[in-house]
């Protein structure tokens, strides 16, 4: 398994506060892209038991990050993706008073997190 990335939200939370949103979504699309060189790198598809199991829970854990991020921006696919990976707090994202927390920002730190779900494609393919 890889090591804990950097999650960027000091630097995303600072940009989202200054109303600064074109650096906030940069912030998470760095992230996003590294999750995705990480990956191509890792190539859980050529291992196997828990070497794989490892990768893969580091790559939904990412993705957990990259949803709450996203979630201003694009707030029902924010919470598509958070359905699909089963956090607990997925029904909730689109609450008025959803926050959040710190806990949430932690690597990790969605300790009643076990299993994720079904996957399922986000955005349709565009028709020619």
């Amino acid at each position: 398994s890889a090591k804990n990335p950097d999650v960027p939200w000091k630097s995303y939370s600072e940009a989202m506060d200054d109303f600064q949103l074109e650096k906030a979504i940069g912030a998470c699309m760095e992230f996003v892209s590294g999750a995705n060189q990480a990956f191509n790198e890792l190539k859980p598809w050529e291992k196997k038991g828990e070497e794989r199991l490892g990768i893969l829970s580091d790559f939904a854990e990412r993705l957990r990050h990259i949803a709450q991020m996203l979630l201003p921006f694009i707030p029902t696919t924010a919470q598509k993706i958070s359905r699909q990976l089963n956090v607990p707090y997925a029904d909730k994202m689109l609450e008025k008073d959803f926050v959040i927390t710190d806990e949430m920002k932690k690597w990790g730190g969605i300790k009643e997190w076990k299993t994720v779900g079904e996957p399922e494609i986000l955005f349709k393919p565009l028709e020619k």
